[in-house]
Order: structure tokens, then C-alpha cells, then sequence
């Protein structure tokens, strides 16, 4: 954590490890005394900007493969691989993090828990903007 003149920050190397550290916050202080805001992704600064781009494993129901795989192509994922064994699918690919704030409700609601979902940081990369990006990439394929 850090303090700032405007409260606290945490850093994490992704969502889920902010789960614990908010619930604890919102334990200690309750709702009424904590503002919790959305995650944010920090860049490279320099010119172009180098945004962290994450590699990303999800192994989950092969009957959610095909949906999955357009969706990560809709965030700008690249290095696009998929395994199919008989019931699982593998899937990994590189994926700008900034287009992955809610990436772990969205297979969530999918699949009703049943995915395994990994990231860590891959390298920093210019990804074609400047500003934050928008987290959400649009409609999602059928």
C-alpha cells in the first residue's frame, strides 16, 4: 500500500489479489467510512506509452472454448493458442491488461465458476493508444 493525499493505493499484480486486501479494508472500516474505486492499470511512461501486457492461461469446459477464444481475440489478445483435450480446453494468449478489468466476473458468469484462470506479466509493449485504453472491448462474439 501506499498513502497519497487522497487516501490509499494498493498495488497487485492482478484483480483477484486485491479481493482479500478490500475485504479486509471494508472489515476494518466498514462501507460507510471506505471508497473502494475500480482497478486501474499502470503504464510505461515515455513516448509511445508501454502498456503491461499479460500472458494468460484459462483452462475451462471445451464447450466454452469457442466463445472464450473470440473474446480474447476482441481484447486485442495475440499469440492465440487453444488445446482441446475431451472434456477441457486450454487456452493461452497475450493480452493488453488494461483490457482485462473484469476479465474474471465476465468467465465467471460464462461458466458458472467452472474455469481456471492464471495471468502474469509478459513484457510492456506500445498496444496503438496513448490514453488509458477502455477496458471494455465491446459486444461479445456468439
Amino acid at each position: 500500500p501506499e498513502a497519497t493525499s487522497i487516501g490509499l493505493t494498493l498495488f497487485a499484480r492482478n484483480e483477484p489479489a486485491l479481493v482479500a486486501p478490500s475485504k479486509r479494508l471494508l472489515a476494518l472500516f466498514g462501507d460507510d467510512a471506505l471508497r473502494l474505486s475500480g482497478p486501474y492499470v499502470r503504464c510505461w511512461p515515455g513516448s509511445p506509452k508501454r502498456w503491461p501486457i499479460m500472458a494468460l492461461r484459462v483452462r475451462l469446459p471445451r464447450l466454452y472454448a469457442t466463445r472464450v477464444r473470440f473474446d480474447l481475440v476482441d481484447r486485442g489478445a495475440g499469440a492465440l493458442a487453444v488445446e482441446h483435450g475431451p472434456l477441457a480446453s486450454l487456452i493461452r494468449a497475450e493480452v493488453p491488461q488494461a483490457r482485462l478489468i473484469g476479465y474474471g466476473s465476465w468467465l465467471n458468469d460464462l461458466t458458472g465458476g467452472l474455469y481456471e484462470l492464471s495471468m502474469e506479466l509478459a513484457r510492456y509493449a506500445p498496444i496503438g493508444f496513448d490514453e488509458d485504453p477502455d477496458p471494455s472491448p465491446g459486444p461479445r462474439a456468439a
